[in-house]
């Protein structure tokens, strides 16, 4: 497996974690044009404050922008053609990326197929297909807080 990177300071990070952590067997590779990074990748994890749209993707992780003003995706690919999961209801009123499209008509507050809570209790599908464009954009929440804090305490009893 490979995953593509962009920047001299993501390339350090890449070597640092390459055969430890949970990323055996995956190699990161730094990228000099976003565009083609995204065009080969899978997931796109997004953590900007940019106000203009940076990705096209075939599922978009957007935890950056917590702002109406900030954007990490454009509304073609990820909010129009896209299914779109949020982390909690909050993500509508703060998020730019949904907030701008709401606004220009793009797309409709009831159209946001899921919240994280059900997509972990499995009472909403995700992605159906490999062709599937999916967004999941993230302002904050609790729940990823606390399954966190569990994975770690989870893995320290297994490693004592």
């Amino acid at each position: 497996m490979e995953k593509h990177i962009k920047g001299e300071k993501c390339e350090r990070l890449g070597r640092s974690v390459e055969g430890g952590g949970g990323f055996e067997g995956v190699r990161f590779k730094a990228s000099e044009c976003l565009e083609v990074a995204v065009r080969i990748g899978d997931v796109i994890s997004c953590a900007t404050n940019s106000e203009v749209a940076l990705v096209k993707g075939a599922h978009l992780d957007l935890v950056g922008s917590f702002t109406p003003s900030m954007r990490e995706c454009d509304d073609d690919e990820a909010v129009r053609r896209g299914t779109v999961f949020v982390d909690n209801e909050t993500a509508a009123v703060e998020a730019g990326e949904l907030v701008g499209a709401f606004e220009r008509g793009v797309m409709r507050k009831d159209e946001i197929a899921g919240e994280l809570v059900e997509l972990i209790k499995r009472e909403k599908v995700g992605r159906r297909s490999e062709e599937e464009i999916t967004a999941f954009k993230s302002v904050g929440s609790a729940v990823v807080d606390l399954l966190s804090a569990q994975m770690v305490y989870e893995k320290y009893i297994n490693l004592c």
